[in-house]
């Protein structure tokens, strides 16, 4: 411990998450909050092509860090020509590791095992929860070379560094637009022509009441789309998360510059650990909607199109 301590030098407020494990779930959540600040911006913000959130901090791994990724992602797409229509194979991919609806054994932990830890549970069959799912589905689709950011649901920050569910958004190079993609759905919604809605955009179509329809494996999920419709109207605290460097969370990176102390770092009480990840380079604004989501209108409904292949929009 005195090694390790000599070694964190300057670091100090990683040193000060060390001294303070006995501090309460107020002042940890505090400290989360300085580490991530929540940010309100406007839709247009959002609705950018991927080099244009580069500002407001949106990284990604490298293709070539993914290899275990990319190795069953490419035979998982070949042979499909759209956004859409891959992103569902990869997703087919995910579920086909534990094809029955038995939550058993579920996977263990959270994101802060390393996704590649988490691809090695899901492919000896444990069953994966929505970040799980999220986070490996993000990994492939990024080792493909695509564009992907990640969304947190929650109902209030009072609990700032856990959330409901996840799920992600990616952009179409063909249609040049963000479509929110729902892996515990396993599917996305689409506006009348078939074209793929993003996450606010589904949002303002629910608030608006009716029917929204969504292209959806119904084998292969699960939420049935009134588990989803459900969820939204108790969740209207959506956050994006731009800093998607994924490999960063596995053991053999996770803390940067203090990646020696990663055993000890590792076991800090949540969300400390996240503050020593954000003073070593993981850190990155939490980004919401202002104001939040508007919940779906009593009338709104959600029509699933069953479809294991997603079709391609009306152009």
């Amino acid at each position: 411990m005195i090694r390790f301590v000599r070694r964190l030098g300057f670091s100090s407020l990683s040193l000060a998450c060390v001294l303070v494990l006995g501090w309460p779930h107020v002042v940890r959540t505090s400290v989360y909050r300085v580490a991530y600040p929540l940010v309100s911006v406007d839709r247009t913000q959002l609705d950018v092509p991927p080099e244009a959130l580069v500002p407001l901090g949106y990284v990604l791994d490298d293709p070539a860090d993914l290899p275990r990724f990319h190795a069953i992602a490419a035979p998982a797409v070949a042979g499909l020509t759209d956004d859409r229509a891959r992103l569902r194979g990869l997703a087919d991919l995910i579920y086909s590791y534990h094809p029955s609806n038995d939550p058993f054994p579920v996977i263990p932990g959270g994101r802060e095992r390393g996704v590649r830890a988490i691809l090695s549970d899901i492919q000896a069959g444990g069953f994966a929860l929505c970040g799980h799912k999220t986070i490996v589905l993000a990994a492939l689709w990024r080792s493909l070379g695509g564009d992907v950011r990640q969304i947190r649901f929650t109902s209030s920050d009072e609990i700032a560094w856990l959330a409901s569910h996840y799920g992600i958004e990616v952009f179409d190079r063909d249609l040049r637009k963000w479509f929110y993609y729902d892996a515990t759905m396993n599917g996305y919604a689409v506006s009348a022509d078939g074209t793929p809605l993003s996450l606010v955009e589904l949002n303002e179509s629910l608030a608006r009441g009716g029917d929204v329809t969504m292209i959806a494996n119904t084998t292969r999920r699960d939420w049935g789309p009134d588990d989803f419709l459900g969820f939204l109207r108790q969740n209207q605290l959506q956050v994006y998360g731009f800093n998607s460097k994924l490999r960063d969370q596995d053991p053999d990176r996770r803390f940067g510059a203090l990646h020696f102390g990663y055993a000890l770092l590792s076991r800090l009480p949540r969300p400390l650990d996240r503050v020593v990840d954000a003073v070593t380079g993981d850190a990155g604004r939490r980004y919401v909607v202002r104001p939040n989501a508007a919940a779906p209108a009593p009338s709104a409904r959600l029509r699933v199109i069953a479809s294991p292949i997603a079709p391609a929009p009306s152009r």
